[in-house]
């Protein structure tokens, strides 16, 4: 029997905030120390990973299930076309996505100083940097964070609430976690369509793919020149839209799949407890 308090909706975002205040003063502190940190991809991943991983393991600690910890965090299996479709959603949803933050920069802009700090962490060179910033970015991000968010989080909220409500609260924590507020109008649509993944899958699995294939298609637009900080961003309506229509038709592929597939219907049952 789980003797360990609930997680509320109020210390769900509590421990948001506290996991990303956390996150950025390390960052802040390690820039004090050594300035080229700002830029330095692989020390800014190593600490997103110790932090969120950390924040995880308080969540599990404290609110968890009796339970081991995959099931916990809803690493489980489910039916193989869902993280399919997850790979899928992660490419179209970042034209709809990339589409709201040209909007969002061309009224709210950010700094020059904050511009040239992302396109030199962005920045490869080379094929050998290319991977490293894929893998930093595409991977390891996405990993802690769907472990934080829609793994330990959402399992949590879970246990004392509808799958609506964890849900809702679960994408609302994912978009204030990110403290860029500049981000987040985009941020709404990726969550929405991420923790529809992880709901209806009832596995982390599908979230994942579509958060590491969403990054994946940043980094490699940035490093195509589809995206480029040195000059006004364009916005680009016909590709919005067919991503937008394309992001819906696979979102009820996915929900048609989920609703009959045995695995999805097992992992529900378990987020459920």
């Amino acid at each position: 029997m789980n003797k360990r308090p609930p997680l509320s909706y109020p210390l769900a975002f509590g421990w948001t905030l506290g996991t990303a205040s956390c996150l950025f003063w390390l960052v802040q502190l390690s820039v004090s120390i050594r300035p080229g940190a700002a830029t330095d991809v692989v020390q800014l991943g190593a600490i997103e990973a110790l932090v969120f991983v950390l924040g995880m393991l308080g969540v599990l600690s404290l609110h968890g299930r009796d339970a081991p910890l995959f099931a916990s965090l809803g690493v489980r299996p489910t039916h193989p076309a869902l993280p399919v479709l997850g790979l899928a959603l992660g490419l179209v949803a970042h034209f709809p996505a990339e589409t709201i933050d040209v909007l969002v920069e061309r009224h709210l802009p950010g700094s020059s100083e904050d511009l040239a700090a992302e396109a030199t962490l962005l920045a490869a060179s080379s094929p050998l940097r290319l991977m490293v910033v894929l893998v930093i970015i595409a991977c390891v991000g996405p990993l802690v964070e769907e472990l934080f968010f829609r793994g330990a989080l959402y399992g949590a909220l879970r246990q004392g609430h509808g799958a609506l409500g964890a849900a809702t609260a679960t994408g609302l924590c994912f978009v204030m976690g990110h403290l860029n507020y500049r981000k987040w109008p985009a941020l709404v649509v990726v969550a929405l369509v991420m923790t529809h993944l992880r709901v209806v899958s009832g596995s982390l699995l599908p979230s994942l793919a579509m958060h590491v294939a969403f990054n994946a298609v940043t980094v490699l637009a940035f490093f195509t020149g589809q995206i480029a900080f040195d000059r006004p961003p364009s916005l680009s309506l016909w590709p919005a839209l067919a991503g937008a229509g394309a992001t819906l038709l696979l979102m009820f592929a996915v929900q048609f799949v989920a609703t009959r597939a045995e695995d999805a219907r097992r992992g529900r049952a378990e987020d459920a407890g």
